[in-house]
């Protein structure tokens, strides 16, 4: 027979210790399940010891005196971890959990074995705040606080509260490196364009600044003209050279002037209210909010979150205002009754299809389910115009480069043909 000290929560997230005799740890974990407790810690006592002495957070056993513990000195060091670190705490510690390992453990585990140093980092910080109390959420919440991750440390807290967190976790993880390979292929749709656009400026200001000024000096030289074409190049060169400071000195003004709009009361959310309507830029941010708040509801209302929570929880996650606007007057009037589906079309947050379909799921009694298939079918419409974008973009860039090295060379073969003509060829 061993005894074991554990420390774990509630159906209501109290935090609750004691001590179980049982001869085997699973014996142990078994119990505490079935008396509808989430385990925490759970560590055995060593014959001859009060479980009290367990008790203690290890960080306070290893402090010395007038040194601060490990993880406080971590934390200064450090500074907030990065998304891809938090990402790979929570991938190892879903994994942790599903072989059988309480919280408590599996983060120690992390703390000691981690391959990577930021993980190992974390994983010290998070048992700081276990070791004080914290529920999971709230340690991660205080170990690495970002306005971004509210939610989801709010979603880990109710997996704990509900005893479901290594199924929650493991939507959440999913959840998160899909928004991550969207936001990859985002960034990757756009270098290639980006990169194509920047080599035809370049080889146009070559063509223009210093291949046209030499035909120039060379025709001029031998006493003759330059062609319309070639006067027409030259010239245009000339008036972008006047342009560029004007150009210059408007653009410093807009990014000044945007940035005390956003300064000021109400100017951020305008702000995002205009970025809503540009041509291209608008309907690619737009999908890629819905398909993240899709994705949070699809996470929250499968958990067995009450709809009005879940929306307020989804809605601290959009950056951009315009839609948050819209989506707390959407919670408000689902408080009131609405129908979830009708009452986002009419905000102007899903479309006119997508509302169908997520109507059909509201009255089936499937919204999660609805929510789910919303986020694949909005990941493939971002997908599609990252793709029309990119060969728009492609398009004109090399069309462009195109159509001006064939002017460059009509001016230089016609600047010849009138050389030849002036001396008698």
């Amino acid at each position: 027979m061993a005894s074991y000290h554990y420390m774990a929560r509630d159906r209501s997230g109290q935090s609750v210790s004691g001590r179980l005799d049982l001869p085997s740890r699973a014996q142990a974990l078994r119990r505490l399940r079935s008396q509808g407790l989430t385990p925490v810690s759970l560590a055995e006592v060593p014959l001859g010891q009060p479980s009290e002495a367990r008790q203690r957070p290890p960080r306070e056993r290893a402090a010395r005196p007038g040194t601060a513990p490990p993880a406080r000195r971590a934390v200064k060091a450090r500074g907030v971890p990065r998304e891809r670190e938090v990402d790979e705490f929570l991938r190892i510690l879903l994994g942790l959990l599903k072989g059988g390992m309480t919280i408590g453990d599996a983060v120690r585990q992390l703390r000691d074995r981690a391959a990577s140093a930021p993980v190992r980092a974390l994983a010290e910080k998070v048992w700081a705040r276990l070791s004080d109390g914290a529920t999971l959420g709230g340690a991660l919440r205080e170990a690495a606080p970002s306005a971004r991750r509210e939610t989801m440390n709010a979603v880990i807290e109710i997996g704990e509260q509900t005893g479901n967190l290594p199924p929650i976790l493991a939507e959440l993880v999913e959840q998160r490196a899909e928004a991550r390979a969207v936001r990859k292929k985002l960034v990757g749709s756009l270098l290639y364009p980006g990169f194509l656009f920047l080599m035809a400026v370049l080889v146009a200001a070559f063509l223009l600044f210093f291949l046209m000024p030499q035909v120039r000096s060379t025709v001029e030289g031998l006493g003759s003209g330059l062609s319309p074409m070639a006067t027409f190049l030259l010239g245009a060169s000339n008036l972008l050279l006047l342009a560029a400071p004007l150009l210059g000195t408007l653009l410093v003004l807009a990014g000044l002037g945007a940035a005390w709009m956003k300064r000021r009361e109400g100017g951020a959310a305008r702000l995002d209210r205009w970025i809503l309507r540009l041509p291209l830029v608008g309907g690619m941010v737009k999908d890629a909010e819905v398909f993240r708040v899709c994705s949070l509801l699809s996470l929250l209302l499968g958990s067995g979150i009450h709809a009005s929570e879940a929306f307020l929880l989804t809605r601290q996650s959009l950056r951009n205002r315009e839609l948050q606007r819209r989506f707390e007057e959407v919670r408000q009037e689902i408080n009131e009754g609405a129908y979830v589906a009708v009452s986002l079309r009419q905000h102007d947050v899903l479309h006119p299809t997508a509302a169908d379909l997520l109507k059909v799921g509201e009255e089936t009694g499937e919204l999660a389910e609805g929510f789910a298939n919303l986020r694949n079918d909005y990941r493939d419409s971002l997908s599609e115009r990252l793709r029309r974008l990119t060969l728009g973009v492609s398009g004109c860039a090399i069309g462009g480069a195109f159509l001006f090295v064939a002017m460059v060379a009509l001016a230089v073969v016609t600047s010849i043909f009138q050389v030849g003509n002036s001396i008698g060829l």
